[in-house]
């Protein structure tokens, strides 16, 4: 092959390999502008007054007279109440509800039970 006609096919070779490599630029640059943009409108929507702080549920002490309260609310918590292995049902009416078991003078320690999506569903009295 002749020199001039090898030095083209290169020169034409860099060519399109320059062209490629600004079209590939160019589009990381402008899907790097759209995720920046994308940031900046969450970040800009945010209240910068309000700090988010994970809570750890702990233990809490509660009295009986507490746990007593919780079953009689328990259709607004809509979520089941054991009280030391004594399950009071969400669906059950709460003139069915027998709560003799429950010493109003004792402190329970409570702990909560939560589904996969960080819902209530049951909430668990222990006496101490």
């Amino acid at each position: 092959m002749n020199s001039i006609s090898v030095k083209m096919l290169f020169t034409a070779l860099g060519f399109l390999l320059f062209i490629s490599a600004a079209a590939v630029g160019t589009g990381l640059f402008i899907q790097n502008h759209v995720a920046l943009d994308e940031v900046d409108a969450a970040l800009s929507s945010r209240d910068r007054d309000i700090v988010v702080i994970p809570v750890m549920e702990e233990e809490e002490k509660v009295s009986g007279a507490g746990v007593m309260q919780s079953i009689f609310q328990i259709a607004e918590l809509g979520a089941d109440i054991q009280v030391d292995g004594y399950l009071f049902s969400k669906d059950a009416g709460i003139e069915d509800t027998d709560v003799s078991i429950i010493d109003l003078r004792a402190v329970y320690s409570s702990s909560y039970q939560r589904n996969g999506d960080g819902r209530l569903e049951r909430l668990i009295f222990r006496k101490q």
